[in-house]
């Protein structure tokens, strides 16, 4: 039987490393769920939890959907533009503590 992390991935999106030091970008999560939004970035599928950098009405916010069973969703944010970059690039590089707030 073939797992989620038995998928063969097309690379064709960023995969976050996890924490790689000190939470120095802890995110709080909220299931807070913005307006109607428009996604900028993504993670691949292939991971378990995926993340969507999003635009809503002139901020950002950063969606974290975790794949499993039963599936969770959670937001971080808003942000300036910015911000927003900056903290995405925090999950992209290993820097932001992302387990914070999964329930």
């Amino acid at each position: 039987m073939m797992g989620p992390d038995d998928w063969d991935c097309p690379q064709l999106a960023p995969h976050p490393p996890g924490r790689v030091g000190p939470p120095d970008m802890p995110l709080d999560w909220t299931a807070e769920r913005p307006f109607r939004s428009r996604v900028l970035g993504y993670t691949c599928s292939c991971r378990t939890i995926v993340y969507e950098l999003l635009a809503s009405g002139g901020t950002y916010v950063i969606r974290r959907m975790y794949q499993g069973t039963p599936s969770r969703v959670a937001y971080a944010g808003p942000w300036s533009r910015p911000e927003a970059e900056r903290m995405w690039d925090s999950i992209l590089t290993g820097e932001a503590s992302l387990r914070a707030g999964i329930s």
